[in-house]
């Protein structure tokens, strides 16, 4: 009996035995596939990672071409802003004539190009002046009035223009539109006998082509 039982025993053994081998079996085929899964998801991730960092590098460089271009138009816009300000300057210069007004005398270029003309009186004297301009050859061929004065009305369209009055230690401009000829410069202020013209206040100027 006993051996019997022994045999059954045993028999039960070797079953139990072949169970855990077949699942030991089943379990490693198991980890062998979940083990491929995992490398062929890091695979994909990786290969992810490389597209999405690929990518990141094109646009990276993208905006910093378009960041140079950007800031290479802007440099050229203020280089053309520049040059035109700087060639303006320059035109406003050439044309200005600068003109001191003090007792009694006129100074200012006997020559200049025609045009439009500003001119920039300043009084460097101690009464107040003005700045007259008048299409003439001379002052002495004027018609003048009996206390030396212009006569502006008898001048008519070649009373070209004045300045308003300027007190010591300012100055007024005057542009106008000069073409070549013979004109007279004139501080046509006056006072019952006086006037600053009769006293040398004037100044004949030729306007080239």
């Amino acid at each position: 009996m006993k051996s019997v039982r022994t045999l059954a025993r045993v028999a039960a053994l070797v079953l139990a035995a072949a169970a855990v081998l077949t699942a030991c079996g089943e379990a490693e085929d198991a980890v062998s596939d979940a083990t491929e899964a995992v490398e062929d998801a890091a695979n994909d991730a990786a290969d992810a990672a490389d597209a999405t960092t690929d990518a990141a590098g094109d646009a990276a460089e993208e905006a910093v071409d378009a960041v140079e271009d950007a800031a290479g138009d802007a440099a050229e816009a203020v280089e053309d802003v520049a040059e035109e300000a700087v060639e303006e300057v320059a035109d406003v210069a050439s044309d200005a004539v600068e003109v001191s007004l003090v007792e009694w005398e006129l100074i200012a270029p006997t020559s200049f190009a025609g045009g439009d003309v500003t001119f920039t009186a300043s009084n460097d004297g101690e009464f107040p002046h003005e700045l007259a301009v008048v299409r003439g050859d001379s002052y002495e061929t004027l018609p003048l009035l009996a206390n030396g004065a212009v006569d502006e009305a008898a001048l008519g369209a070649d009373f070209l223009g004045r300045t308003d009055r300027i007190e010591a230690g300012a100055s007024g401009d005057l542009t106008l539109t000069l073409e070549p000829g013979n004109y007279v410069l004139v501080c046509n202020i006056q006072a019952g006998p006086n006037s600053h013209a009769a006293a040398g206040q004037v100044l004949s100027v030729t306007v080239e082509g």
